[in-house]
């Protein structure tokens, strides 16, 4: 295969090259299977014999990046161009591992990631492993027999290769990945979680959700999760079934069989296959590729599918959008439901338990564990109210005043699951698009109604003191909005002094 780069790249790695004068470095890994196969690159990874962090200094005052070190003691750094800006460059930089290049490259993951460019010779590609051919075959090969062993999250880097580049295991390999599998958890919340949003960013979640329970990742993700006690049933023989040779202490690990989400495989689709095409058309405004043609949807409007970008864009913390955590979400979610079947009412008190769980196993922060706590609570709600009778506008403002935002990822996920249902509820499918319609169409008179009296105007109009009632009485004062009672401020303190009256009434 020939190597694509383009001048501008070349001309980059010769300046790199020329801030360390005294030794070689080279570019490795992904940067080289992506420039064999033509792809662009965003990361790069450098390795030298010795210097590396005095390297990464170097190239951050050459550019004007910022940097920080990865790891002292195999003196690995890494230094960000343009950080948060369009054209954001990741290096990082390493020294040998095992004293030479060669060493270096046998102790990488795959073959198709073991290969390195000298940067005094751009034009050649060091393939001592033969990841080019394996590129051309699409085989997934490992660089070495304790490849993955000596570093398990490489399980999910299998699922990535495979994904992204249509690779073939064979049958050997896929034996080894299943039984590095059972080390995945010794591996910190931030690595595996790092990784797993990268898979599931490829397209086509089903497949990576197949490839996953193939692997055996899957059932060790679940138990990372939900920490399953001994009471729990250990379901040894389904797991046998699927993987015949495991080692035998895996019949003292309780999981759970497979999901709701690949029961529903079977059915009309797959759950995670409508939640897909639904961000799909979201990120491109598709109005004709929102759903599957058997069931339209309302929120198709160019207006909605433009706010529903936004929000799915809008980033949590530490970068994450809210379009990653409801993919990682939903992976979980129809696990938690199975593991922990509850009625709607102690649904949502569940909700609590299941975002504290999922937060903790991925290391995330506290904003992310509120989206899982409210988006489940919202699930819950929303079928909730579909049992009702009648859904007006004080119902959706309560709605929204207990789930925020997070209510619409509620409410989407309903949508996208009765696309695929069996049995459509034709009902709860339609609130749930009710709920976000109000949020775009009637924001300022269901969602979040103008302010027209506060604290203050009760204190000096009223000549009320200051107590827990007024809280009650504003909120009240909103409620009435929404119910179309009330539309400025003399009817907020006239409402105000009508429930003064009734609670003196009362009190005598």
């Amino acid at each position: 295969m020939n190597l694509h780069k383009d001048e501008q790249l070349a001309a980059f790695l010769r300046e790199v090259r020329s801030l360390s004068p005294d030794q070689k470095v080279y570019l490795v890994g992904g940067a080289v299977r992506d420039l064999v196969l033509g792809r662009n690159v965003k990361d790069l990874d450098f390795v030298t014999a010795d210097g590396s962090v005095e390297l990464a200094k170097a190239v951050r005052r050459r550019f004007d990046g910022v940097w920080y070190t990865l790891d002292d003691q195999h003196q690995t750094a890494r230094v960000i161009l343009k950080q948060g800006q369009p054209g954001e460059l990741i290096l990082d930089f390493t020294a040998f591992v095992g004293g030479s290049l060669e060493e270096d490259l046998s102790q990488r993951d795959f073959t198709i990631n073991a290969m390195a460019i000298d940067l005094d010779n751009l034009e050649e590609v060091i393939d001592l492993l033969g990841g080019q051919a394996d590129l051309r075959d699409r085989d997934l090969r490992l660089s070495n027999p304790q490849s993955l062993m000596t570093d398990p999250l490489r399980v999910l880097r299998a699922v990535r290769m495979v994904r992204t580049f249509e690779l073939v295991v064979n049958p050997e390999t896929i034996e080894k990945l299943r039984i590095a599998t059972i080390s995945l958890n010794r591996i910190s919340g931030e690595r595996i979680r790092d990784e797993l949003l990268k898979c599931l960013a490829i397209p086509g979640l089903s497949a990576t959700y197949h490839l996953l329970g193939e692997y055996g990742i899957l059932f060790q993700l679940l138990y990372r999760v939900f920490k399953l006690g001994a009471s729990e049933k250990v379901l040894a023989r389904a797991i046998r079934e699927h993987f015949p040779s495991m080692p035998d202490f895996i019949d003292d690990v309780p999981l759970p069989e497979w999901s709701l989400a690949q029961e529903e495989a079977g059915k009309t689709g797959n759950p995670l296959d409508a939640l897909e095409n639904l961000i799909e058309a979201i990120d491109q405004k598709n109005q004709e590729a929102l759903f599957f043609t058997e069931c339209p949807s309302r929120i198709s409007s160019p207006g909605i599918l433009e706010g529903l970008t936004r929000i799915s864009d809008e980033r949590l913390q530490g970068g994450r959008t809210r379009k990653q955590l409801l993919i990682l979400f939903a992976l979980f979610f129809w696990h938690h439901l199975e593991i922990n079947p509850v009625s709607c009412k102690t649904g949502v008190a569940s909700c609590l338990i299941f975002g504290q769980k999922l937060t903790n196993a991925f290391m995330l922060g506290q904003k992310e564990q509120k989206f899982f706590e409210q988006v489940c609570k919202g699930f819950h709600k929303t079928f909730s109210l579909s049992q009702q009778a009648e859904v007006g506008p004080l119902e959706l403002y309560r709605y929204f005043t207990e789930m925020g935002s997070f209510g619409l990822e509620a409410a989407l996920l309903h949508i996208t699951n009765q696309c695929v249902a069996t049995t459509a509820n034709e009902r709860l499918k339609l609130l749930a698009e009710t709920i976000i319609l109000s949020w775009f169409n009637d924001y300022e008179t269901i969602v979040d109604p103008p302010q027209l009296i506060d604290g203050d105007d009760l204190q000096e109009t009223l000549q009320l003191k200051p107590g827990p009632e007024f809280g009650l009485y504003l909120e009240s004062i909103r409620e009435a909005q929404v119910m179309g009672e009330i539309k400025n401020r003399d009817a907020a303190l006239a409402h105000v002094s009508k429930l003064l009256n009734e609670r003196k009434e009362h009190e005598n």
